[in-house]
């Protein structure tokens, strides 16, 4: 198996970037931009009739915003550093291909940074079917395993090898500021990770600064992608919060096989979800830990679609409503555990109510 070579041509200035036909090489993917025809017209395509409706637009600046991704170089060699991270986990840091290319990588690498046009995106994002293949052919070799055998070992090595580096990074706040009609608002994403009353977590299995992303689909102890997302405005001296919502993935470890620990698997990302909307109530957290039992309103809303056709949807939106049902019928009292301040879990009590949108 042949892995290209790593280029990288000169920096091209951003008003040139989108119309240059010479050869743009980075981060190890040949990209040859402005070149080729276009596919001929299905026989019963209708021509696409675009209008430059802002002042000021001409078709140069329209073009240009075409072939430009929402990415830019230095995103891209990130991601690409972070395949190869994922790979030499795989097959060790030290194997000769993996290190060519990271030299390589650290040679191409921009100064000046850019939007990445669109083929740039597409062929950084091939780095990680080229590296399956690598680990696939390194296991063939090794253990003489059948090509389509070893190609499905590398597919799975590589997948859980990169759910655990994004699981193992630093999960932490993110702040952006927002202006609109001359306001500036602010916007919070509080991780689960930082979701603490004292120094430690407030769940009873603690995140110790990591998180669980949306690909751990076998995940029985946590929440997919556990945020708390806010909107602030700063008027009369002090911050007002406009919005407060929890975010999460489904509610289903749909990759685990035995429909048990799946059910109870949900459950437990459920209760963690309750736990965030109690934190995000820092009143009714108060009253609750002092040992009074609380309603919590819930406002559910999903974005899945209740079908198998495409993928296993259906199966995990059943799981996510299992698991609903269970902690939010009326009346039923929900017992949770929270550390408090002092680190310890301390039990709380609390009655849900919950509409699905």
């Amino acid at each position: 198996m042949q892995i290209q070579s790593f280029y990288h041509s000169a920096s091209l200035k951003t008003q040139e970037a989108f119309k240059s036909l010479q050869k743009t090489l980075y981060n190890g993917m040949q990209i040859l931009s402005g070149q080729g025809k276009a596919p001929a017209k299905a026989p019963d395509a209708r021509p696409e009739i675009i209008v430059l409706r802002e002042p000021g637009a001409t078709w140069g600046n329209y073009l240009q915003h075409q072939k430009a991704s929402n990415d830019s170089l230095h995103n891209l060699y990130n991601l690409q550093r972070d395949l190869l991270t994922v790979a030499a986990t795989v097959l060790g840091k030290q194997d000769p291909v993996l290190t060519s290319m990271a030299n390589q990588m650290e040679l191409a690498k921009v100064k000046a940074d850019r939007p990445a046009t669109k083929q740039e995106e597409a062929a950084a994002k091939a780095l990680k079917k080229n590296l399956i293949e690598l680990i696939a052919a390194r296991t063939q070799q090794q253990d003489g395993l059948p090509a389509k055998e070893a190609h499905r070992f590398a597919a799975v090595a590589f997948r859980d090898a990169q759910v655990k580096q994004l699981n193992n990074q630093p999960w932490q706040t993110i702040k952006n500021t927002l202006t609109h009609n001359g306001h500036h608002y602010t916007n919070t994403q509080l991780p689960a990770a930082e979701m603490k009353i004292g120094a430690k977590d407030i769940f009873p299995s603690a995140y110790e600064g990591k998180g669980v992303c949306s690909w751990d689909t076998k995940n029985i102890h946590h929440a997919n992608n556990l945020w708390m997302s806010t909107v602030s405005v700063h008027e009369d001296g002090k911050d007002k919060t406009l919005f407060c919502g929890i975010r999460h993935g489904v509610l289903s470890p749909y990759h685990e096989k035995d429909p048990l620990l799946r059910h109870v698997g949900a459950e437990n990302k459920a209760k963690e979800v309750l736990t965030a909307a109690l934190f995000s109530k820092p009143e009714l957290l108060n009253k609750a830990l002092a040992g009074e039992a609380v309603s919590l309103k819930l406002v559910s809303v999903g974005l899945l679609t209740a079908s198998n056709i495409f993928g296993k949807e259906g199966t995990m939106v059943e799981d996510q409503m299992r698991a609903w049902q269970s902690l939010t019928q009326p009346g039923k009292m929900i017992h949770l555990k929270i550390r408090n301040k002092d680190g310890d879990l301390q039990t709380v009590k609390i009655k849900t109510g919950r509409r699905r949108i």
